[in-house]
């Protein structure tokens, strides 16, 4: 049994762009804050859309043949770069989420790969990225806050309204 999570990250153009994680969710916070500790990192690592797997290394070095079906231990398995899935399937969306809502009546990614590729999703809040239901139990957010700071929290998923803060860096 897999333990799912989303990782949201607050861009410097203010938008939320949050993917979908599949293995291991409760354990992602040493790995974000011990490798994706910049806004470039976090950046970066949402940049590559929904991952099965959260590792060290978002990408392998020059020669060396990381695969869905035969991933190097340390590196980011993605389902776009890594199952070699269709671009226009997997290809990030930027669909603002009211229309979203309005076109599917919910948030459609109770199957995220087939109703919505694989792509990170783009919000305009948070509180919005919170609203998708994507089978996660955790969320992980890189927040920036008035002063500049930023930094992950881990929050336990709770329904669609606020999730509940389980540590801050």
């Amino acid at each position: 049994m897999s333990t799912r999570s989303l990782i949201n990250v607050q861009c410097l153009d203010g938008k939320i762009r949050s993917i979908y994680v599949h293995f291991d969710g409760d354990s992602h916070l040493e790995t974000l804050q011990k490798y994706y500790n910049t806004q470039d990192q976090a950046e970066l690592l949402v940049s590559l859309g929904d991952l099965s797997i959260l590792a060290e290394r978002i990408a392998p070095k020059m020669g060396e043949n990381h695969s869905f079906d035969n991933p190097i231990k340390g590196i980011c398995v993605a389902y776009y770069r890594d199952r070699g899935e269709n671009w226009d399937d997997e290809n990030p969306k930027y669909t603002p989420y009211q229309e979203i809502c309005k076109a599917f009546g919910v948030m459609p990614f109770d199957n995220p790969c087939k109703k919505d590729g694989c792509g990170f999703r783009e919000f305009n809040s948070f509180e919005k990225a919170w609203k998708q239901d994507r089978g996660q139990e955790y969320i992980y957010e890189w927040s920036i806050d008035a002063l500049g700071r930023s930094g992950w929290s881990k929050y336990k998923y709770n329904g669609k309204k606020r999730p509940i803060m389980y540590s801050a860096s």
